[in-house]
C-alpha cells in the first residue's frame, strides 16, 4: 500500500515543517491576503521640485500689515471702538483762532523783488530815410533852427516829417523839401552852408515819433514875416523859441 511508503521520522518533519510556515506567517502579520494589496501613492516628485524652488524664491513668508483707519478732521471726532461701534466724542475748538500750525516762518516769508519792467518795444520809425534823404533834412533843420533850442531843432524836423505823411504835400522827401516857395534857406542858398551833430539828433528824435508842435504843417518867425504874409492866417498851435507853429 502507498500508506505504508511514509515513516514516523517523515510525518514527523512534514508536521514540522508545515507548523514552521505558519508560525512564519503569524509574525509576519498574519496570515497571506485574499487580495494583493493596494499599491502605495506616488508622489508627484517634479511638482514637489517646483514648489520647493518657488518658495526658496518667495524667501520667507511675510507678516501682513495692519490696517490703519486714516483720521478724517472735521468738527467731532469719531474714534472707533474694538468692536466697530462708532463712539462720537465733541472736541473743543482752539484757544487762538490761528493755530500755530498755519502760520508762516518768518524766513519763509517772500521777500520783495526789485524786478522793473522791462522797457516797451521801440516804436517803429515815422520814415526810413536814404543817407542821401538824412544829409538833406540835417542841412534843412540847421538852415531854419541854428539859433534854436534843441526842442525848436526837433520842432523843425516834425514839420518836414507831419508834411511827408499829409496829401496836402509831396510824398517824397526831395518833393517836401524843394516844394517852391515853402523854405526860405532852399530859395536863398543857405540850405547848403553846412550841418550840425545837434541837427542830427534832433532829426532821428522826430523820426522816433517825437513832435513838440502837436501836428503842426506850418512854422515862421513873426520877426521876419511881413504883417500881410499869408502864413499869418494859419492858427498857431505851438510857440517853441523864436518860431511858431501852425495847422
Amino acid at each position: 500500500m502507498a500508506a505504508s511508503r511514509f515513516n514516523a521520522p517523515s510525518l514527523v518533519a512534514v508536521v514540522l515543517f508545515v507548523a514552521i510556515t505558519g508560525a512564519s506567517a503569524v509574525w509576519r502579520g498574519g496570515a497571506p491576503p485574499s487580495q494583493p494589496p493596494a499599491p502605495l501613492p506616488q508622489q508627484d516628485y517634479q511638482q514637489l521640485e517646483y514648489d520647493h524652488a518657488a518658495a526658496d524664491l518667495q524667501g520667507p513668508p511675510v507678516a501682513a500689515e495692519p490696517q490703519f483707519q486714516h483720521a478724517v478732521l472735521t468738527d467731532v471726532v469719531e474714534p472707533v471702538a474694538s468692536n466697530g461701534v462708532v463712539q462720537p466724542v465733541a472736541v473743543n475748538p482752539p484757544t487762538d483762532p490761528r493755530p500755530i500750525a498755519r502760520r508762516i516762518p518768518p524766513r519763509l516769508v517772500e521777500k520783495e523783488i526789485s524786478n522793473p519792467a522791462r522797457p516797451e518795444r521801440p516804436q517803429p520809425l515815422r520814415a526810413y530815410l536814404t543817407p542821401v534823404e538824412r544829409e538833406l533834412l540835417a542841412h534843412l533843420i540847421y538852415a531854419e533852427a541854428a539859433g534854436e533850442p534843441f526842442e525848436g531843432k526837433v520842432a523843425v524836423a516834425a514839420v518836414i516829417l507831419n508834411r511827408l505823411a499829409s496829401p496836402q504835400f509831396p510824398k517824397t522827401i526831395e518833393g517836401v523839401v524843394f516844394e517852391p516857395y515853402a523854405f526860405e534857406p532852399v530859395r536863398n542858398g543857405r540850405l547848403w552852408r553846412g550841418t550840425s551833430q545837434r541837427s542830427y539828433e534832433a532829426l532821428d528824435e522826430a523820426l522816433r515819433g517825437r513832435d513838440p508842435t502837436n501836428g503842426a504843417l506850418y512854422f515862421y518867425n513873426p520877426d521876419l514875416v511881413s504883417p500881410d504874409n499869408w502864413i499869418r492866417t494859419r492858427r498857431v498851435v505851438q510857440v517853441i523859441g523864436r518860431h511858431h507853429f501852425g495847422i
